[in-house]
């Protein structure tokens, strides 16, 4: 095909892929800590990307129950409310929907969480503030 001088090319637009997400996510590998609501159990997980509204969770060798209350993430000393939005095998997509910091004082709710959180850090260079 040939184009005339005034002619011009102009590609069409390459199709757009669906996207849901209120914000865009970045691919992270961070090790996290699932909580119920009431603190009684918990479970390491693996956060696999990130929003600042949501993230996709994987839970090695099991299905994710939906019954998850708190996520904790531990390089950023933080434990953040979720709410499930979708379960696919050992991973699960969820919507962040609050987020509170274990650096400084803690309420008594939040005393089992920072248990938790203590756990998971590094022997070695431990630092709380």
């Amino acid at each position: 095909m040939t184009f005339s001088d005034s002619q011009t090319f102009v590609p069409a637009p390459m199709p757009v892929a669906f996207e849901r997400r209120s914000a865009p996510r970045q691919r992270v590998l961070l090790t996290g800590v699932l909580s119920d609501s009431r603190r009684e159990a918990s479970q390491s997980c693996s956060l696999r990307n990130v929003s600042e509204t949501g993230a996709r969770l994987q839970l090695p060798g099991s299905d994710l129950p939906m019954s998850w209350g708190s996520l904790i993430v531990v390089r950023d000393a933080c434990v953040y409310a979720i709410e499930p939005v979708w379960v696919s095998g050992d991973q699960a997509g969820v919507k962040l929907v609050g987020v509170r910091s274990f650096n400084g004082p803690t309420t008594q709710d939040m005393e089992r969480l920072r248990d938790l959180w203590l756990e998971k850090l590094p022997r070695c260079g431990r630092s709380v503030h």
